[in-house]
């Protein structure tokens, strides 16, 4: 059996628990508006659709991430 876990849910839910206790602001999907709201106001962007640049962060790069590099790359 394989399981797959996304942590995306999980860093955004660690990111905002940090801003429900004063700790900064931080952009994240219109999904996660639902948490603490209690706590927390979201307020929606407007303007054109955000751009960003993305990196690869690794301690090691393993095969498996030199071939999704490659191919990210090409």
């Amino acid at each position: 059996m394989i399981v797959h876990y996304d942590q995306t849910h999980s860093l955004s839910a660690a990111v905002l628990s940090l801003v429900s206790v004063g700790g900064g602001v931080s952009v994240v999907p219109q999904s996660m508006s639902g948490f603490r709201q209690d706590q927390i106001s979201y307020h929606p962007l407007s303007g054109t659709e955000p751009e960003f640049e993305l990196v690869l962060g690794h301690r090691h790069l393993s095969a498996c991430a030199r071939a999704f590099l490659n191919c990210a790359q090409a």
